[in-house]
């Protein structure tokens, strides 16, 4: 708790490189990204598929998948399927767009990776088809332990990683009093959950690799900033809306003046 807490409209204007917690509801899940990738079983990084065989042993069909694994520089045959969530959320001051990695999104969704995929190490043809217990999510109020990166600093916003997520309502009735921006019409006390959520060091270095979506359709990734299309590219373009409208008014404020 010696992260400051901020909402969203600081949380954009900040400009230093620091942790710190915000209160926000998801309202929209970016699946562009899809939701999840597969993990090397030994160092838990992500690893790329190399090939994909069958063969029929007994009677019986026999898939064998191989994968290449940049942190062990080896090829490996045990993998496991890992949450990567791109979520928007908002509070009364503005919307930010967040990413919730498989040990953070585990505490605020029911169900393992794993057993959302009943064990397939296949990709999933419909890429954009999600979970109902990810999309369940959305209208839910968190506390999210966020990191502002350089790259969010010189971009204004882009996207966040989370280090840590709070479900507790106790936490949130805390944080909530002491922020000025934040009322409960804004968190809405029916989405809060009870129960307590994953409470996970703040850990930088455990984020420092950009995960491959399972899907080849999909473009990779550059790290801090997200492809600008469907929901998150709108999201941006109605901060650029904004602030084009902004600077005008000034101009004409200054002439008129």
């Amino acid at each position: 708790m010696q992260y400051p807490t901020k909402d969203i409209a600081e949380l954009q204007q900040s400009t230093e490189i620091e942790q710190c917690r915000i209160i926000a509801t998801i309202y929209a899940i970016d699946k562009d990204w899809g939701w999840y990738y597969f993990g090397c079983k030994g160092c838990q990084r992500k690893v790329s598929r190399i090939s994909r065989t069958v063969k029929i042993v007994a009677g019986h069909e026999v898939v064998t998948h191989l994968w290449w694994c940049e942190k062990c520089e080896d090829k490996v045959t045990q993998v496991i399927p890992k949450f990567r969530i791109h979520v928007l959320v908002k509070d009364g001051s503005g919307e930010a767009y967040l990413m919730l990695l498989d040990w953070i999104a585990s505490g605020v969704v029911p169900e393992s990776a794993s057993h959302l995929l009943n064990g397939s190490l296949e990709e999933l043809k419909d890429v954009e088809s999600f979970p109902e217990a990810i999309t369940s999510l959305i209208g839910k109020t968190f506390m999210f332990g966020v990191y502002i990166e350089s790259a969010n600093i010189s971009s204004k916003g882009g996207m966040y990683k989370v280090g840590k997520v709070w479900k507790d309502m106790s936490m949130l009735l805390t944080a909530g009093s002491t922020s000025q921006s934040l009322t409960w019409s804004d968190i809405g006390t029916n989405n809060l959950s009870s129960s307590q959520g994953s409470i996970l060091p703040l850990e930088s270095q455990a984020m420092d690799d950009t995960v491959v979506t399972p899907s080849s359709k999909r473009k990779e990734p550059i790290e801090g900033e997200p492809d600008l299309s469907s929901t998150s590219k709108k999201l941006c373009t109605r901060v650029f809306v904004k602030k084009e409208k902004t600077s005008k008014e000034e101009s004409n404020t200054k002439k008129s003046g």
